[in-house]
């Protein structure tokens, strides 16, 4: 598969283990330059050298996106190691299989901030250099859980990912899908996807008419 992303730098949040690693391996297949996102080297580090002896050219980016502060260091150390960020996967997360009704409200707002405001966050910082430059895609991975919610808390990205999405497309010339079931062409994929019961996301195309 040619997806025609040789040269092209992606960072992808969350992207130590699971659907974030298999996404970040992925793209390093297809020959773009990687920045692997975790909060602790420790974490990164070996996805990092996993793909640097694949020999894809991977950078890391430590940060917690529950802070403006912690957020602003990711996309430094982001825009140090490759000059630029051409496509943003906001993948971090975390899944709270907790009944709704015994959540406290300082709970909500913990899931919601892991989940979604980091979401807002990176993609506030990046989406203007994207436009700057008339060429981006940012990728907010979601659940499908948003949809078809179950008896746990709700990661509640699904339909927030849809709208940000949308906002996005009204303040710069861009194109978005909105909500989709992402297709999984190989067999990590498919793993990655069963192993978080996660498979749904959106993305935007900033300032371009290519595909």
């Amino acid at each position: 598969m040619d997806l025609a992303l040789k040269g092209k730098r992606a960072l992808v949040t969350g992207s130590t283990t699971g659907i974030g690693e298999a996404i970040v391996r992925r793209l390093a297949a297809e020959g773009a330059r990687v920045i692997v996102h975790g909060r602790t080297a420790a974490q990164a580090d070996p996805v990092q050298n996993a793909l640097r002896a694949e020999g894809a050219d991977a950078a890391l980016a430590l940060g917690d996106l529950n802070s403006d502060v912690e957020a602003d260091h990711v996309v430094s150390q982001s825009l140090e190691a490759f000059g630029g960020v051409d496509i943003l996967v906001n993948n971090a997360g975390r899944f709270f299989g907790q009944p709704w009704v015994d959540t406290e409200p300082v709970e909500w707002n913990s899931i919601y901030n892991n989940n979604v405001t980091s979401m807002v966050r990176m993609s506030r910082r990046l989406a203007p250099l994207m436009a700057e430059r008339r060429w981006g895609r940012i990728i907010n991975m979601a659940s499908t859980i948003g949809l078809m919610p179950d008896g746990g808390v709700c990661r509640n990205k699904g339909s927030v990912a849809q709208s940000y999405c949308r906002t996005i497309q009204g303040s710069w010339n861009a194109r978005s899908n909105g909500q989709r079931d992402q297709p999984w062409p190989d067999q990590q994929y498919r793993r990655a996807r069963l192993a978080s019961h996660d498979g749904g996301g959106s993305w935007v195309a900033i300032r371009t008419g290519a595909p």
